[in-house]
């Protein structure tokens, strides 16, 4: 009597190569997607950062309390609010009322806390700054029928950059910026 033979169910070998083959080319789509993946993660985390920094600048604008004849500084960051009569003036052609703009750069760490003071450059400013904030506040008498008696209207630029040593200057506008977030809002401020 001859020993019988068993079969066993088993894979071949160029099934096993293209089981191996599929599963390579999976591999190297996932890992090529990883970097992709890490950079919108970063982005994601840069966004974020931002819109913490132009919210708190943006409470501290609408906190402001009541304007003077000389304007008005915000009690978190010192951001100068320009009254509509002060020095330095440009008296727009179309309407012959007045524009009064002021500029404020301020710098912020990489989460968010500012350091040193309004328009110190950023190499002087104390810190590694991550972020530039560039706020434009421009009172115009044009913008809105609010603009006259004990009220005056402002709009508010916030334009934040990074990395904010591309741009260490405080005085010269940000041009090399590798991300930047804005907003513009109002600001309706009574008069003392």
């Amino acid at each position: 009597m001859s020993p019988q033979r068993t079969s066993r169910a088993a894979f071949s070998l160029i099934e096993v190569t293209l089981a191996l083959g599929i599963a390579a080319f999976c591999l190297l789509t996932v890992f090529g997607l990883l970097p992709i993946g890490l950079s919108s993660t970063q982005n994601a985390a840069e966004q974020t950062a931002v819109s913490g920094i132009v919210t708190a600048i943006s409470a501290d604008l609408h906190g402001t309390p009541i304007l003077s004849s000389t304007g008005a500084t915000t009690s978190q960051f010192s951001i100068k609010i320009p009254s509509v009569s002060e020095s330095g003036d440009a008296t727009n052609s179309n309407s012959g009322t007045l524009n009064s703009t002021y500029q404020t750069t301020l710098f912020f760490t990489q989460d968010g806390a500012p350091i040193g003071t309004p328009n110190t450059n950023a190499t002087t400013a104390g810190g590694v700054p991550r972020y530039r904030a560039t706020i434009t506040i421009t009172a115009d008498q044009t913008l809105a029928p609010l603009a006259t008696g004990p009220f005056t209207l402002y709009k508010a630029w916030i334009f934040i950059t990074w990395p904010a040593l591309a741009d260490p200057m405080a005085n010269k506008f940000p041009t090399n910026f590798s991300g930047s977030y804005e907003i513009v809002t109002a600001l309706n401020l009574r008069h003392s």
